[in-house]
C-alpha cells in the first residue's frame, strides 16, 4: 500500500522543507486547507496515513476532534509557523503529539524530521502506530516529557520545560543545548559537543563556535533564572565545558 501524508496548511503553500522530507520518503501528499477537509481525507486514507498539521490552520481543533471521535490520533507532525504560544505546545503534549516542529528550526531539521517520521511510521504495524499516538501508553517508552528530580520536567520534542506550575519555552538551539546538558546531568559537556549538537555544525573552529554558542547560553540562563527551581543550574566549568547541576 502506498504511503500517504495529509497536509493541513495555511497560507499559499505547505512548508517546502517538510514537503521535501515527505516526498523523499515516497509519500503521496494530499493538501487540505480546512479542518473539515482534513477529517474527510483522514477517514478515506485510514490508518496508513501520516497527518501533518499547521497550528495556524486549526491543527489543535482537528486533533481534539480526532481524539474525541477515535480515541487516538494518527501519526502526526505538528508544525508551528509562529513558535510563540507556550499554551499550544502544552495542549499538543496533552493530546499526545510527539513530533512538534517550529518555524525557527532549520530547513534541514524540518526536512529530516518529516522524512524519518514518514519512514518510521510506515514501517510499523498498525498496533504500534496507534500506541505511539496514545500518550498514556507511549509515555512508558518515550524519552519525551521525561521527569527529572523534584518538579522539573522536560520535553525535547516541543522544547518545553515545566517547573512546578510554571512553563518555560526554549528556542530550538536553546532546547538542544538544554537537552544535551540534561541527558548528561552532573557531568561536564564539552564546548565542542555543544557546538555540534546545538548549532548542528561540524568542523567549526572551537573558538568561533564558542562565540556563536555564547548568546544562546546567555538567553537560556536568563530564562531559567526567572524560575527559582531552575536558576543557577547551568555552570561554566572553566576550560572544560558546561554542566547542569
Amino acid at each position: 500500500m502506498s504511503k500517504q501524508a495529509i497536509y493541513l496548511f495555511s497560507g499559499d503553500q505547505p512548508d517546502g522543507a517538510i514537503s521535501k522530507g515527505l516526498k523523499d520518503a515516497d509519500c503521496e501528499i494530499a493538501q487540505v486547507k480546512s479542518v473539515s477537509e482534513a477529517l474527510g481525507a483522514i477517514h478515506q486514507a485510514g490508518d496508513n496515513a501520516l497527518l501533518v498539521a499547521e497550528v495556524q490552520a486549526g491543527a489543535i481543533a482537528l486533533l481534539s476532534l480526532l481524539k474525541e471521535r477515535r480515541g487516538t490520533l494518527p501519526a502526526t507532525i505538528l508544525y508551528d509557523k509562529e513558535s510563540g504560544d507556550v499554551q499550544t505546545a502544552i495542549k499538543a503534549l496533552q493530546l499526545g503529539v510527539r513530533e512538534y516542529l517550529l518555524s525557527t528550526d532549520s530547513e534541514a531539521h524540518r526536512e529530516l524530521s518529516a522524512r524519518l517520521m514518514a519512514e518510521r511510521i510506515n514501517s510499523q504495524p498498525r498496533s504500534a502506530r496507534l500506541s505511539q499516538s496514545d500518550p498514556a501508553r507511549y509515555a512508558a517508552t518515550s524519552p519525551s516529557w521525561a521527569a527529572a528530580t523534584g518538579e522539573l520536567r522536560w520535553d525535547p520534542a516541543t522544547y518545553l520545560l515545566q517547573s512546578g506550575q510554571d512553563y518555560v519555552r526554549l528556542s530550538p538551539i536553546e532546547g538542544r543545548i538544554f537537552d544535551l546538558l540534561y541527558t548528561r546531568q552532573g557531568r561536564v559537556v564539552s564546548v565542542a559537543e555543544l557546538i555540534e549538537h546545538a548549532l548542528m555544525k561540524s568542523g567549526v573552529d572551537e573558538r568561533e563556535g564558542a562565540k556563536l554558542l555564547r548568546p544562546h547560553l546567555v538567553r537560556l540562563r536568563s530564562k531559567l533564572e526567572k524560575h527559582p527551581d531552575l536558576s543557577r543550574r547551568i555552570v561554566n566549568m572553566r576550560g572544560s565545558g558546561y554542566m547542569l547541576l
